[in-house]
């Protein structure tokens, strides 16, 4: 079933590629981009790795371009399972490991992101705390 699921996302994500990368981005206006996380996790599993990639050639890569956008990228952990100290450092990893890939992979410039990480209290659903959001100021 993943392997039909994932073949189905990669046809649309090959769609979207063409009908994104044919526009001009308005970063004022774009959403944060989030990647997931499995729990306990500091490295992208092969679906968030698309996802990733997808953002960082459409999107981050243009941004990287323009020096008045401030990239941010916040590393969360949900306060649900595991320690304060534990999920702290698993936040803070899943920061600085997002960083990595966007700047070996991508050629985004390190001093153009902004790394911060937080421990949310899972008071919803934990596995959206599990997560890197990238966002553009």
């Amino acid at each position: 079933l993943r392997d039909i699921k994932t073949k189905s996302y990669n046809k649309a994500l090959k769609n979207a590629d063409t009908m994104v990368a044919s526009e001009e981005a308005v970063y004022a206006d774009m959403s944060p981009i989030t990647v997931y996380f499995s729990i306990g996790k500091a490295v992208l599993d092969e679906l968030e790795l698309q996802h990733l990639d997808f953002y960082a050639r459409n999107i981050i890569g243009k941004v990287d371009k323009d020096p008045d956008v401030e990239i941010t990228i916040m590393g969360s952990a949900d306060s649900n399972t595991g320690t304060a100290k534990r999920n702290a450092a698993l936040s803070e990893a899943r920061g600085k490991y997002i960083m990595k890939l966007l700047s070996e992979r991508y050629g985004i410039g390190e001093d153009r992101v902004i790394v911060r990480s937080e421990v949310v209290k899972a008071d919803r659903n934990p596995d959206l705390d599990r997560a890197v959001t990238i966002s553009f100021n």
